[in-house]
């Protein structure tokens, strides 16, 4: 049986740093799913360049966790990281088929819904982590 992908996407690995609890949320999904059925691959959208980001990289990889960074987060800039992000995720996911994709921030739910048809996924979701947005 092949294994469900999903595609979480997140606004990056800082969790001790500018992001946090959504963040930790979505990597705790990934690792909490059952990996002889599905198969995460985690978009953290903005590299911090914070020290632990990479260690904890690192860490979901040797868990066998497909995880990527799209982009650099330019604080100049929001715009400019959005459209680097969204470029560099098409160039990683080209080619790869995911049956759902699942965002947990509102940048990666505009991702998420230009990614749909290309990637062919036949779900898109979101997780909504806060009472207003």
């Amino acid at each position: 049986m092949r294994c469900i992908r999903i595609l979480e996407i997140i606004s990056g690995f800082a969790i001790e740093g500018p992001l946090g609890g959504i963040e930790r949320f979505g990597i705790e999904l990934s690792r909490a799913l059952d990996q002889t059925q599905f198969a995460p691959i985690i978009c953290g959208l903005w590299q911090y360049n914070m020290p632990f980001e990479h260690n904890r990289i690192t860490s979901l990889r040797e868990e066998g966790i497909d995880v990527f960074v799209a982009a650099e987060w330019d604080d100049n800039s929001s715009y400019r990281s959005f459209w680097r992000a969204l470029q560099n995720v098409l160039k990683t996911m080209e080619g790869e088929g995911v049956d759902i994709i699942h965002s947990h921030c509102s940048s990666g739910d505009i991702i998420a819904l230009l990614l749909k048809g290309i990637l062919k996924a036949k779900v898109v979701m979101r997780t909504v982590h806060i009472e207003r947005e």
